[in-house]
């Protein structure tokens, strides 16, 4: 009697596991699979906005790459593949930049890169004072298996269809969508940020200007600290394109 009740318990959890793994895979609120984009209803994956440093990687593996766009927000925001297809004629353009990113983590994505592409012949890496103001090599964040890896590591295979915070961020894509009337997700195929985000974050004036100062104030704290990691990072950059 019990092995039945056990049985069949079993049975039922692997059948509502996988039931939400399907629907993780339909919506994929994470931009990794390839999922349909469906205006009202999928277009726009919400959480992969805070995960690009999970997604990026794994958006990377499957695309031909002949330039690379590498840096912090500023590339994210100002460093437009569509306009440099334009300017050059190449059609294969990937902005694998970062927010807040360390030039550690462009190193890493650059590496990983250079092994995957040979098609690859251009880096741009957009370099501002940010990138200088502390020794860390990489963001907590950064998923470093992960970018340096050609497949969906087991643990983010896992993560994004079968845990409990992968059917939330679902859910949430389907309503947010639906309230919405969405049609344009928050990165764009070839890794840019969208336009209507960027609207949307340049149209708070109010919050950019209380966000400088908050900046501003917050290098004071950094002038007399060691900043010799970001240096090292740029030159193994350097010397990464150099050799290839």
């Amino acid at each position: 009697m019990w092995k039945l009740f056990f049985l069949r318990f079993a049975i039922a959890a692997a059948a509502v596991l996988f039931a939400a793994a399907g629907v993780n895979l339909f919506v994929d609120s994470y931009d990794m699979y390839g999922g349909a984009r469906i205006a009202g209803f999928t277009a726009t994956p919400y959480k992969s906005e805070g995960t690009e440093r999970m997604t990026k990687p794994v958006q990377m593996n499957g695309r031909l790459i002949e330039t690379l766009i590498l840096g912090n927000s500023k590339a994210d925001f100002a460093c437009d593949p569509a306009v440099w297809r334009e300017l050059t004629g190449e059609q294969h353009v990937y902005d694998a930049a970062l927010r807040d990113a360390r030039l550690g983590e462009s190193r890493i994505l650059l590496e990983h890169a250079i092994k995957t592409h040979p098609e690859l012949h251009r880096v741009l890496l957009a370099i501002d004072y940010e990138l200088f103001r502390d020794d860390r090599r990489v963001q907590r964040e950064f998923d470093e298996k992960q970018s340096e890896s050609s497949y969906i590591t087991p643990a983010n295979f896992a993560k994004t269809l079968f845990s409990q915070d992968a059917l939330r961020d679902s859910l949430l894509t389907v309503r947010e969508n639906h309230r919405e009337a969405s049609d344009a997700p928050v990165y764009s195929p070839d890794g840019k940020f969208s336009e209507a985000s960027l609207a949307y974050i340049f149209g708070q004036e109010d919050d950019f200007y209380k966000n400088l100062h908050a900046l501003l104030r917050e290098q004071r704290s950094f002038v007399q600290k060691d900043r010799s990691v970001p240096y090292e990072e740029l030159a193994a950059i350097r010397d990464l394109c150099a050799a290839n």
